[in-house]
């Protein structure tokens, strides 16, 4: 697996800020595209999700707290809404790694991503962010899943 540091320049995000079980994620993700269709959103990437607790802890748990979001391309005058807000993403330094296949095993890449940081001298500084490249709704057999993770870090040399 190969781990990278990447630069996210600034971009617009539409997100679902969501307290509860990681299964309402199929939901949240379904009227997030369906807000995009209907709206007519030009987007400028994949749906995404960052997580603001530790869901390794939190699997099976009903209080997850998450945001559920997509990229949007610049130049949309685009007004919250009661299901969701627009907000601006700062450019930031993260480790980035890719994972293929089903999520059942995704913490290995977590970890992995953790290991690295700490040899390379990077300390973690946020919230993951997982980017659904192929997820469950694209591809029929989940073995052809794709997810980029990151962690937003700095360098500490």
């Amino acid at each position: 697996m190969d781990i990278e540091e990447k630069i996210v320049p600034d971009q617009m995000i539409a997100v679902i800020k969501h307290k509860g079980p990681l299964s309402d994620i199929g939901v949240l993700t379904a009227r997030l595209l369906g807000w995009v269709e209907t709206e007519e959103i030009e987007t400028a990437g994949d749906v995404f999700a960052i997580y603001y607790n530790n869901i390794k802890r939190f699997k099976d748990a009903d209080d997850v707290v998450y945001d559920l979001g997509i990229p949007i391309a610049d130049g949309q005058e685009i007004d919250d809404t009661p299901l969701l807000s627009v907000e601006k993403l700062i450019e930031h330094m993260v480790l980035s790694a890719v994972h293929n296949g089903p999520l059942d095993n995704i913490r290995e890449i977590y970890e992995e991503i953790a290991e690295f940081a700490d040899e390379n001298h990077y300390d973690i500084i946020g919230s993951p962010q997982e980017n659904y490249i192929k997820s469950v709704y694209d591809v029929e057999n989940p073995e052809d899943m794709v997810t980029e993770i990151q962690l937003p870090v700095i360098k500490m040399d």
